[in-house]
């Protein structure tokens, strides 16, 4: 708020009769928002004395304000991103008090299109929610748009593009983007998993709550894990061991399955303490 400004101007005794926000004059409880413009205003006659001005330029002041703004912005984004989530499961009917018995506000892990939050069942089990982003499918559409019009472009004026038909790669990119923002389809796929390897004893896929899952919101088990990358004092045999797990695995993906993980990157492969490859 501008009263950060006021107190800032008046920490040395300086007198502010108000302030102005983009040449516009506003009462101090008014809510500064990114890119506005704040002037302190004092009375006729006199200015900032100069031993304020010596101090607002220090690295210390800098880094008060800085810090104090990033803090607020911390809240806000806090306060944005819990209305948000609330938001999105009452739309998707899964309304959080109803349905959870806790669920944690900070996203374990984020991405794209959603981010994915802890959360305990009112039935007791432990789970992991998927939750879109708000409005994430309108911005695709607007992306895709000026993607259509930049392949266009391309095709019309750099002949040595259009062996490559742009056109088509767009379209592609736009049918399967449309399927990454449908996450029934994505819990389907991972259910065609669990079903196959549900009595496995060396690898485990997270079962999905169907009953909490909706094309916006996905629920399913929590997997307590380390990325591959990043678990330490393995033996050599057991590096073997956990690469011979994956590498079967989508052996088996491609010719038994025929489902397979297209983006096996570490952060998508866990090992659990029990030693199984999630």
């Amino acid at each position: 708020p501008v009263d950060f400004a006021y107190d800032v101007h008046t920490e040395l005794g300086n007198l502010c009769v108000g302030a102005k926000v983009n040449d516009k004059m506003v009462r101090l409880d008014y809510k500064l928002k990114s890119g506005d413009r704040c002037e302190i205003q004092t009375r006729k006659g006199q200015h900032p004395h100069k031993d304020w001005l010596d101090s607002v330029r220090t690295p210390r002041a800098r880094s008060k304000i800085k810090a104090w703004f990033s803090k607020e912005r911390r809240e806000e984004a806090i306060d944005a991103g819990r209305e948000s989530i609330a938001r999105q499961m009452r739309k998707a009917g899964l309304p959080l008090q109803k349905i959870f018995a806790s669920f944690d506000e900070k996203p374990i892990a984020s991405a794209s299109v959603g981010q994915v939050h802890k959360a305990v069942l009112i039935t007791g089990h432990v789970v992991a929610v998927k939750v879109q982003r708000p409005n994430i499918g309108k911005i695709f559409e607007k992306d895709v748009e000026l993607l259509y019009y930049l392949a266009e472009q391309a095709e019309q004026y750099l002949p040595e593009v259009r062996t490559f038909k742009p056109k088509r790669i767009v379209e592609e990119f736009e049918a399967y983007t449309k399927k990454e923002l449908d996450y029934k389809i994505e819990a389907k796929n991972i259910d065609v998993f669990f079903q196959h390897y549900k009595y496995s004893p060396h690898i485990k896929i997270p079962q999905v709550y169907w009953d909490y899952t909706t094309q916006r919101v996905l629920t399913m088990q929590y997997l307590d894990g380390k990325k591959i990358s990043d678990a330490q004092n393995l033996t050599l045999e057991q590096k073997r061991r956990i690469a011979m797990l994956v590498y079967r695995s989508f052996i088996t993906q491609f010719f038994d399955i025929h489902v397979f993980h297209a983006d096996p990157h570490p952060g998508n492969i866990l090992l659990l303490k029990n030693g199984k490859v999630a």
